[in-house]
């Protein structure tokens, strides 16, 4: 399932890393919750319509993300908080909230990311951790990987693949 969240403009410039605040926004209408330190069964958009200045973005008519998972709680708890407060930041409210059920993607479906994918792994040989892109050969093997850890935490019993769409510009 998947919100989607009409936000109104800002009164101040969001700056460009804003992504932590919209994180915190998020864990604030949440509640006390341990989400932030699991596995995300959830995902949060990027702000869209924004338009560049100066110092970050400006919205001067108002803003849509929305947040998707699959745990219908996760939702009720996050609606049941935004009626409680509904400020994010820089001015910015939200003043809508409508609910898109998640479709049947059939046995094959193209996704298009609305943020970026960032694939991490932690090997014991390594002090760091590795990042890979969607050109790495493994990205893919490593996507599907990250999704059954996901759908098994979420209790979604399904033989899944993923991969990145390599003729994809």
């Amino acid at each position: 399932m998947r919100l989607y969240l009409q936000l109104s403009p800002n009164k101040e410039t969001v700056p460009f890393n804003y992504q932590q605040s919209l994180v915190g926004a998020f864990h604030k209408w949440l509640g006390k919750n341990k989400l932030h330190d699991d596995i995300s069964l959830y995902s949060l958009s990027w702000l869209s319509k924004g338009n560049p200045v100066k110092d970050g973005l400006n919205f001067p008519r108002g803003s849509i993300f929305f947040i998707s998972s699959p745990l219908a709680e996760l939702h009720q708890k996050f609606v049941h908080g935004i009626f409680k407060d509904q400020l994010i930041r820089w001015g910015m409210n939200v003043q809508e909230v409508r609910m898109k059920p998640t479709p049947d993607f059939g046995t094959r479906h193209r996704f298009l990311a609305q943020s970026p994918i960032l694939i991490q792994r932690r090997f014991e040989d390594q002090k760091h951790q590795q990042y890979f892109y969607h050109t790495d050969p493994e990205s893919s093997e490593y996507l599907t990987e990250t999704l059954r850890r996901k759908m098994e935490k979420a209790g979604i019993s399904a033989k899944v693949s993923v991969s990145f769409d390599q003729t994809y510009q």
